[in-house]
């Protein structure tokens, strides 16, 4: 509605300039010099909606519904945060009448956001944001790269990376390990049946080798590009990293808001009553 307000601003003062023309019984109950636009207040409804328009995104972004969205809440609150920021700086700069209002409100903004989010720590992570940058790192697209592109410190980066790792620890002690893989039990049975005839066992077998942890393999490949497909990712790569699969089953599942579920039970509500 703003947007469209300021779009035909032409427009509207030109309907203003031709009424204020007109005789004066016909302008008559008009009341002309309440619907009067100074220059000072477009340019100040210019300025709300450029704040506004920040907003605007990251909106859209964490309420669709067609894909998983949980992910993208930490880089985009942190943009929100770093756009809010030097959008304060930049227009009292360049502005010499800006309204001191406006600043306060923005900061307001910024201070409630990082009470939800607050991702300014410089040693710990929050515990309440454990779960967004788990997802984050399980994001193929992401990882722990992203993090770096935010400017994260890296001793935080770190702290992910050993929540990661903690997670991937807790669900491999209770992954189920296929009949069809070998280990080093099995192996261990076979050695009350050597034969001592053979030099076989001066050689490490196949079933032996030791091979490197999923979660390293998977945090060293690079990130995929954005056009490929996070789920059809994990259903290629899911005999590659079953552990890390099984944690992406269950965290990239969980929605970025509640609004979509919210709106599901307002049309059941409908239905009900209707």
């Amino acid at each position: 509605m703003l947007e469209r307000f300021i779009y035909f601003k032409e427009e509207i003062e030109t309907i203003l300039e031709k009424a204020k023309k007109l005789p004066n019984k016909n302008k008559k109950g008009l009341n002309l010099e309440k619907f009067t636009i100074t220059t000072q207040e477009w340019d100040y409804l210019i300025l709300i909606r450029d704040i506004l328009e920040i907003f605007k995104k990251p909106i859209i972004k964490f309420q669709a519904t067609n894909y998983s969205t949980i992910y993208y809440i930490i880089p985009y609150i942190t943009r929100l945060l770093n756009k809010l920021e030097n959008y304060t700086i930049k227009k009292k700069e360049i502005n010499s009448n800006y309204n001191i209002f406006i600043e306060i409100a923005l900061k307001e903004a910024i201070n409630k956001t990082l009470e939800y989010y607050p991702i300014r720590t410089t040693r710990e992570i929050d515990p309440k944001l454990k779960t967004l940058y788990l997802v984050i790192v399980l994001n193929p697209q992401f990882k722990l790269e992203v993090f770096k592109k935010l400017d994260f410190d890296p001793i935080i980066i770190e702290r992910i990376k050993d929540y990661f790792i903690e997670i991937y620890l807790e669900y491999k002690s209770n992954y189920y390990i296929p009949s069809n893989i070998t280990t080093n039990i099995e192996n261990n049975n076979k050695s009350n049946n050597i034969d001592y005839s053979s030099d076989n066992d001066f050689f490490q077998e196949n079933s032996t080798i030791i091979e490197e942890e999923e979660i390293n393999i998977y945090l060293r490949e690079k990130v995929i590009v954005k056009e490929i497909d996070i789920i059809g990712y994990y259903k290629i790569n899911k005999d590659r990293f079953p552990i890390i699969y099984n944690i992406a089953k269950d965290y990239l599942a969980i929605p970025s808001t509640s609004s979509a579920s919210e709106s599901k039970f307002s049309e059941v509500s409908n239905i009900v009553t209707k």
